[in-house]
């Protein structure tokens, strides 16, 4: 298990995890190729998760070596540049990554070979020696963030400030603490065990909430006699403003969201990935010229209407009155969306059909003219 310093530098990401064996195995069945020693994981001078390996079973005298980094490939990159990744530390816990990409950040001598490579994220995996009911979590979240914070923190500096907001869900307790530049999260269930994914959903959900990106840095996990850890790769170091928040951020008003995440919790696990990928599109969008962006974001609503609207169902009246909505604030001097965007939007959105054959957009203007 993890004390707080070393909890603290994975955080900061300015730690080293020294593992006396690491094992890196090719994708393939047929003879993979393996190398295998000591070494370690850490971060580099842009706080990316690396492993470097020094291993001895490899040599620049290996044939299959030598005809895997001399092999040519176009387009995709195949399965079997890819390793997987089980490495050792000094306190029992085992590193693992199925999908490392050998390609880049290695060195083959007479003597051996030195890899240094990028990882995506690592997770592992320890079985504890006594067990407890329900389960605990920690989530730590490089950045600044806007929250409606409704309990007072001692600051460190004499003083307290408001930068703590705790949520009780049933049997589970959601904490989130503003330190300096780090947002923690704390979770504990007294009852039920809480699944790695779960975190991520959580983060998904206050993210949208609040319209600001949350992105998980380092994830500690207890359940029962299992102590789960999890190390992201690479995360950004500022804090993302993708929208605006959807709830009450107002100090000591946290009802908005603490109903949200429920109800939001309660629906992930049964879909919703195109909602979560067009939120982390939103990224994409922010870092592109205007016609660009408008080309994202015109995509990214086409999906979103084919995928909810692909079934021929009736929708209620709120749902038609924000499609058409919608559409007339895209057509006015509100929007600054560029016109082959907005033309192409509006386009989407009026092109769904009920099961009459009448598009969603004249259903509603059909009902408004009844009045």
């Amino acid at each position: 298990m993890f004390d707080q310093k070393k909890i603290d530098a994975i955080a900061e990401r300015d730690a080293t995890i020294e593992c006396f064996n690491i094992t890196l195995t090719q994708n393939t069945l047929n003879f993979p190729l393996i190398f295998s020693g000591p070494g370690c994981l850490f971060f580099d001078e842009s706080k990316n998760l690396k492993v470097k390996l020094y291993s001895t079973s490899t040599t620049s005298e290996s044939i299959e070596v030598t005809s895997f980094f001399w092999s040519d490939h176009i387009g995709l990159i195949p399965e079997e540049r890819y390793f997987e990744l089980e490495a050792e530390d000094a306190h029992g816990k085992t590193w693992k990554n199925t999908r490392v990409l050998v390609q880049r950040g290695v060195d083959i001598y007479p003597s051996g070979s030195v890899l240094e490579l990028i990882l995506t994220n690592v997770r592992s995996l320890l079985q504890l020696s006594h067990s407890t009911i329900g389960a605990s979590a920690l989530i730590t979240v490089n950045g600044n963030y806007r929250m409606p914070f409704n309990e007072f923190i001692d600051n460190g500096k004499g003083s307290k400030e408001l930068a703590k907001l705790r949520l009780p869900q049933g049997t589970k307790t959601v904490e989130i603490v503003q330190k300096d530049n780090r947002l923690e999260i704390s979770i504990v269930d007294s009852l039920h065990p809480v699944e790695l994914n779960s975190l991520f959903y959580l983060l998904e959900g206050i993210s949208i909430a609040i319209g600001q990106l949350l992105e998980a840095s380092f994830i500690v996990l207890r359940n029962g006699n299992t102590y789960e850890a999890y190390i992201q790769g690479s995360v950004t170091e500022n804090t993302y403003t993708l929208a605006d928040a959807i709830v009450e951020i107002t100090p000591r008003r946290e009802t908005e969201l603490s109903d949200f995440l429920q109800l939001y919790m309660k629906a992930r696990p049964k879909g919703l990935n195109h909602l979560v990928n067009y939120w982390h599109r939103l990224k994409d969008i922010s870092k592109a010229n205007t016609e660009a962006a408008a080309l994202v974001l015109c995509v990214n609503i086409e999906g979103m209407v084919k995928n909810y609207f692909s079934i021929s169902t009736d929708l209620d009246e709120t749902t038609l009155k924000e499609i058409s909505d919608t559409r007339n604030f895209i057509k006015s001097s509100e929007s600054n969306i560029p016109k082959t965007g907005a033309n192409a939007i509006l386009s989407f959105l009026g092109s769904p059909k009920k099961k009459d054959g009448i598009s969603y957009s004249h259903r509603h203007e059909l009902v408004q003219r009844d009045r």
